[in-house]
Protein backbone atom coordinates (compact mmCIF):
# COMPACT_ATOMS: atom_id res chain seq x y z
CA UNK A 1 0.00 0.00 0.00
CA UNK A 2 1.18 3.79 -0.80
CA UNK A 3 1.93 6.07 1.56
CA UNK A 4 -0.68 7.99 0.23
CA UNK A 5 -3.65 5.09 1.03
CA UNK A 6 -1.89 4.46 4.59
CA UNK A 7 -2.56 8.04 5.31
CA UNK A 8 -6.06 8.07 3.66
CA UNK A 9 -6.67 4.66 6.08
CA UNK A 10 -5.12 6.67 8.97
CA UNK A 11 -7.79 9.23 8.93
CA UNK A 12 -10.88 6.88 8.10
CA UNK A 13 -9.83 5.26 11.40
CA UNK A 14 -9.73 8.60 13.58
CA UNK A 15 -13.81 8.57 13.83
CA UNK A 16 -15.87 11.81 13.57
CA UNK A 17 -14.03 13.84 16.01
CA UNK A 18 -10.53 13.14 14.69
CA UNK A 19 -11.59 14.06 11.00
CA UNK A 20 -13.29 17.44 11.81
CA UNK A 21 -9.94 18.10 13.65
CA UNK A 22 -7.30 17.01 11.00
CA UNK A 23 -9.88 18.50 8.31
CA UNK A 24 -9.83 21.79 10.49
CA UNK A 25 -6.01 21.66 10.71
CA UNK A 26 -5.40 20.95 6.92
CA UNK A 27 -7.70 23.21 5.75
CA UNK A 28 -5.99 26.46 8.29
CA UNK A 29 -8.23 26.63 9.84
CA UNK A 30 -7.19 26.12 13.68
CA UNK A 31 -10.72 25.38 15.65
CA UNK A 32 -10.73 26.42 18.78
CA UNK A 33 -7.03 27.84 20.44
CA UNK A 34 -6.47 25.61 23.68
CA UNK A 35 -3.52 27.14 26.21
CA UNK A 36 0.11 25.87 25.11
CA UNK A 37 -0.98 25.39 21.13
CA UNK A 38 0.91 27.37 18.72
CA UNK A 39 -1.94 30.36 18.37
CA UNK A 40 -1.82 31.22 21.99
CA UNK A 41 1.76 31.43 21.74
CA UNK A 42 1.79 32.95 18.36
CA UNK A 43 4.12 30.87 17.00
CA UNK A 44 3.92 27.97 14.23
CA UNK A 45 4.42 24.81 14.48
CA UNK A 46 2.86 21.16 13.70
CA UNK A 47 1.03 18.46 15.40
CA UNK A 48 2.67 15.00 14.68
CA UNK A 49 0.25 12.00 13.57
CA UNK A 50 2.97 8.83 13.83
CA UNK A 51 2.68 6.00 11.19
CA UNK A 52 4.42 2.86 10.85
CA UNK A 53 3.35 1.26 7.47
CA UNK A 54 5.46 -1.90 7.44
CA UNK A 55 3.51 -3.60 10.19
CA UNK A 56 6.64 -3.69 12.59
CA UNK A 57 5.68 -1.69 15.59
CA UNK A 58 3.00 -1.59 18.18
CA UNK A 59 3.98 1.46 19.95
CA UNK A 60 5.59 4.73 19.40
CA UNK A 61 6.83 7.71 21.47
CA UNK A 62 7.90 11.08 20.34
CA UNK A 63 11.24 13.77 21.42
CA UNK A 64 12.14 16.87 19.99
CA UNK A 65 11.64 20.59 20.46
CA UNK A 66 8.29 22.55 21.25
CA UNK A 67 7.19 25.84 19.48
CA UNK A 68 8.63 27.44 22.83
CA UNK A 69 12.65 25.48 21.81
CA UNK A 70 12.03 23.66 24.87
CA UNK A 71 13.13 19.95 24.38
CA UNK A 72 9.91 17.65 25.13
CA UNK A 73 9.08 14.10 24.92
CA UNK A 74 5.47 12.86 24.09
CA UNK A 75 5.07 9.54 26.29
CA UNK A 76 4.93 6.13 24.75
CA UNK A 77 1.96 5.48 23.20
CA UNK A 78 -0.15 2.26 20.86
CA UNK A 79 -0.57 2.61 17.66
CA UNK A 80 -4.15 1.99 16.17
CA UNK A 81 -4.92 -1.54 15.27
CA UNK A 82 -6.71 -0.70 11.98
CA UNK A 83 -4.39 2.32 10.82
CA UNK A 84 -0.74 1.95 12.37
CA UNK A 85 -1.43 5.35 13.28
CA UNK A 86 -0.86 7.24 16.61
CA UNK A 87 -2.03 11.53 16.43
CA UNK A 88 -0.12 13.66 18.72
CA UNK A 89 -2.82 16.09 19.21
CA UNK A 90 -1.71 19.06 21.53
CA UNK A 91 2.08 18.77 21.25
CA UNK A 92 3.72 21.62 18.66
CA UNK A 93 6.72 20.57 17.65
CA UNK A 94 9.19 22.67 15.51
CA UNK A 95 12.22 21.03 13.70
CA UNK A 96 13.50 17.53 13.79
CA UNK A 97 11.77 14.65 16.01
CA UNK A 98 12.93 11.38 16.60
CA UNK A 99 10.52 8.71 16.96
CA UNK A 100 11.19 5.40 18.87
CA UNK A 101 9.42 2.59 17.55
CA UNK A 102 8.80 -0.40 19.99
CA UNK A 103 7.23 -4.11 19.57
CA UNK A 104 5.17 -5.76 22.50
CA UNK A 105 6.72 -8.25 24.27
CA UNK A 106 10.25 -7.79 22.80
CA UNK A 107 13.28 -5.52 23.31
CA UNK A 108 13.68 -5.02 19.89
CA UNK A 109 13.82 -1.01 19.27
CA UNK A 110 13.32 1.15 15.78
CA UNK A 111 14.21 4.84 15.49
CA UNK A 112 13.40 7.52 12.98
CA UNK A 113 13.42 11.04 12.06
CA UNK A 114 10.87 13.65 10.50
CA UNK A 115 10.71 17.43 9.64
CA UNK A 116 7.98 19.60 10.87
CA UNK A 117 7.95 23.60 10.53
CA UNK A 118 7.40 26.48 12.12
CA UNK A 119 6.06 27.98 8.50
CA UNK A 120 3.24 30.41 9.47
CA UNK A 121 1.24 29.73 6.38
CA UNK A 122 2.26 25.68 6.36
CA UNK A 123 -0.14 22.72 7.65
CA UNK A 124 -0.71 22.07 10.93
CA UNK A 125 0.01 18.31 10.78
CA UNK A 126 2.99 16.51 10.06
CA UNK A 127 2.71 12.61 9.02
CA UNK A 128 5.66 10.71 10.13
CA UNK A 129 6.68 7.16 8.76
CA UNK A 130 8.99 4.59 10.00
CA UNK A 131 11.75 4.45 7.56
CA UNK A 132 12.54 0.65 7.77
CA UNK A 133 16.30 1.56 5.99
CA UNK A 134 17.52 3.14 9.63
CA UNK A 135 18.71 0.75 11.77
CA UNK A 136 17.09 -1.37 14.60
CA UNK A 137 18.77 -1.76 17.76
Amino acid sequence: MTRTGKYARALSGLGAAGLLTVGLALAGTSGTAHAGSAEVLGVKGEQVMACDDTGLWDAVKLKGRNVRGQSQTAPLKRLDDGAGCHSFAGVWWNGTVTLTWVKDGSSRRGESTCETSADADGPHWQTCFYDPRLSVR
